[in-house]
């Protein structure tokens, strides 16, 4: 942390800058390790491994990132990122100031160039606050230092552009722009081929290929938990949806005036409605395994039938069913039949519907047109007697 910030002053990003203690001096923030022993001729811990009297290692703030702040410490060591790397950064930090206008306009005429790329903008206002912020980036990737805060700012970068779905293949494009303004504005400033030059450009290729790795894996560690967010969403949709099903599934079954039974591979009632018990009298409870076509149906050749169905051959028949009080009812059987290895076996789906008062009725109207038709040749006959009579 730079001295003299004080606690409550937000970054140029928005993150809150670290408290300042009174009465100290303020310092840096470096995560601590534990380099172990060092073997002979090793080169000294980098600065970024040693936690001293007063080094404060604060946790990690959560980032939507697979890269976390230890992965970036250790690609600081690997490209031997050192004190020498910043001083020359910050030394070149004066000679590109006068050029960050420039820069930016042309990094934002870039983008305008783009449909794409430029959809990301709202409005004007938007793209001069950007501008700002692009200024203050090139700032502080000059001016360090490139602490845990760093890191996390980089994080925040990556993270608005997985958020405003900017397509990756730009921030690299943008990032080659900003690369070749800063080379051309060291070799101007310090001389093409000299020391400090050569010096400055290995630093240049070191943070930004850094900033470009940071920026890159936050994007997909974002994008990730984006999938993975629209996926569980999608499951709970589903869910909800299945649930939905089911439950109007459930609610026709139990409306139906249709008696309705669902038994499984040994005869057990798995599905029972309230029209089977209304019809019936029994619970589904009260049915013991392989007893509910035995207690029903009294006729053998109507359990028979139910039990041969197949998934290829269903069958619908009429039969007596036998209630709990004794008493008879003409049902018109619907079977059908599937197959259901998670369940043991098939399920047979029996579908009754009472005509008893229908084939009663019909039974009447029968009876009545005998009657009538008994009636018809009754009076035909006295027609025929007394015509011969009147005739005499």
């Amino acid at each position: 942390m730079r001295a003299g910030r004080c606690a409550g002053v937000k970054s140029a990003w928005g993150l809150p800058r670290r408290a300042r203690i009174p009465g100290r001096r303020a310092r840096r923030t470096w995560t601590s390790f534990a380099p172990g022993p060092r073997s002979p001729g090793a080169r000294p811990p980098h600065r970024l491994d040693r936690a001293g009297p007063g080094t404060c290692v604060t946790p990690i703030r959560t980032m939507p990132t697979a890269m976390n702040v230890e992965a970036f410490f250790e690609m600081l060591r690997y490209v031997r990122w050192g004190d020498d790397d910043e001083r020359a950064l910050q030394a070149l930090l004066p000679h590109v100031e006068p050029h960050l206008p420039s820069i930016v306009d042309e990094f934002y005429d870039r983008i305008r160039e783009h449909p794409q790329a430029a959809a990301v903008f709202r409005d004007e206002a938007q793209v001069r606050r950007l501008q700002q912020t692009l200024q203050r980036w090139v700032r502080e990737l000059l001016g360090g230092p490139h602490d845990q805060t760093y890191y996390e700012q980089r994080c925040l970068i990556g993270a608005v552009h997985a958020r405003i779905g900017l397509p990756q293949r730009y921030v690299c494009s943008a990032m080659s722009l900003i690369r070749s303004h800063l080379q051309r504005i060291a070799v101007d400033a310090f001389g093409p081929g000299s020391v400090a030059e050569r010096r400055t450009r290995e630093a240049l290729e070191k943070i930004l290929d850094l900033e470009l790795a940071i920026m890159l894996e936050t994007y997909r560690g974002a994008m990730l938990e984006r999938i993975r967010r629209v996926e569980a969403g999608e499951r709970e949709g589903m869910a909800l949806k299945l649930a939905a099903a089911e439950e109007r599934h459930r609610s026709t079954v139990e409306s139906s005036p249709a008696l309705v039974l669902v038994l499984d591979g040994a005869g057990v009632p798995i599905v029972w409605n309230r029209a089977a018990s209304r019809l019936t009298g029994y619970e589904r409870d009260e049915l013991a395994a392989g007893s509910a076509l035995d207690l029903l149906l009294p006729d053998p050749e109507a359990r028979a039938r139910i039990r041969r169905v197949t998934p290829e051959a269903p069958d619908t028949f009429e039969s007596a069913l036998l209630t709990r009080s004794g008493r008879e009812l003409l049902l018109r059987w619907s079977v059908a039949c599937t197959l259901e290895p998670s369940l043991g076996g098939p399920l047979r789906h029996v579908l009754g519907l009472d005509v008893t008062e229908v084939r009663e009725a019909e039974r009447r109207a029968r009876s009545s047109e005998r009657l009538a038709a008994v009636g018809t040749m009754a009076a035909g006959l006295a027609h025929e007697i007394r015509n011969p009579l009147n005739a005499a």
